[in-house]
């Protein structure tokens, strides 16, 4: 696919990298008022909702998936255990690793929170001209892929049971 040859830079406002900035900041701030009823962040929820997904998960299990620091996880994974949406437990094999599983309250915050997020996926979609929001996404998914790769799976590092 060619690439585009400018002969100058376009102004700063109106870059890909800034209106990519613009529209993070956009939908981040909508999507988290929209989550305020439910006391968690944007960030809580996914972590959340990837416990929903795959099982119970530790810090460093999340971290490696996501791209953030183990440190991060760990804070807003503390911060849902103090909500009620997640308990911690040692992991059956390596026993200084704290697996994060979703209780019962976090199952019903997450499905909450995946219906409110929804909303505010339909306001930005319909915004999109034709409505061609698979075609976005996927474009905004090679852009991630250019930059840094293709997404880890999310996995836990150690198994549960011990194999011989």
């Amino acid at each position: 696919m060619p690439t585009e040859s400018r002969a100058e830079p376009r102004p700063w406002r109106e870059g890909l990298t800034h209106v990519l900035w613009r529209a993070h900041q956009a939908a981040q701030r909508r999507v988290q008022e929209s989550l305020t009823g439910l006391g968690v962040t944007l960030t809580q929820l996914a972590l959340a909702a990837n416990v929903q997904e795959h099982g119970p998960l530790s810090a460093a299990d999340l971290a490696r998936a996501l791209r953030v620091t183990p440190q991060t996880v760990t804070v807003a994974m503390n911060q849902l255990v103090e909500l009620g949406w997640l308990t911690r437990r040692p992991h059956p094999v390596h026993k200084r690793v704290q697996l994060f599983e979703l209780t019962p309250g976090g199952t019903r915050g997450v499905d909450e929170g995946r219906a409110l997020v929804a909303k505010a996926d339909a306001r930005m979609t319909g915004a999109l001209e034709g409505g061609d929001a698979e075609e976005f996404i996927g474009q905004l998914r090679r852009i991630v892929a250019e930059l840094e790769g293709d997404d880890p799976p999310v996995a836990p590092l150690w198994p549960e049971r011990v194999t011989g």
